[in-house]
C-alpha cells in the first residue's frame, strides 16, 4: 500500500468499526486495554529488575565514583574479556 492511500484506508476501516455493535465493540476495547496494562506492567517490572540488576555492576559503582570525583570513568567491562 502506498503512503497516499493510508487515509483512505484508515476512513474505510472507521467506517466498518462503525456498524459493529457498539456493546461488542466497547467489550473489545477494555479487552485491548486489559491486555496492553497487563503487558506494560509486566515490562515494567522487566525493567525494574534490570535496573536492580545493573546498580549492582561494578561498572554502576565506578560510574557513581567518577561522577563524584568530577572524572571520566574507567569501566572495569572494558577491561575484561568477553
Amino acid at each position: 500500500m502506498q503512503p497516499e492511500e493510508l487515509l483512505a484506508e484508515a476512513h474505510a476501516l472507521a467506517q466498518s468499526l462503525l456498524m459493529n455493535s457498539p456493546e461488542a465493540m466497547r467489550a473489545v476495547k477494555e479487552l485491548l486495554v486489559g491486555h496492553s496494562r497487563n503487558q506494560i506492567d509486566e515490562e515494567i517490572e522487566d525493567a525494574i529488575s534490570a535496573n536492580a540488576h545493573h546498580r549492582s555492576s561494578e561498572d554502576f559503582r565506578e560510574g557513581v565514583r567518577a561522577f563524584l570525583a568530577h572524572r571520566r570513568p574507567d569501566w572495569p567491562s572494558m577491561h575484561t574479556k568477553v
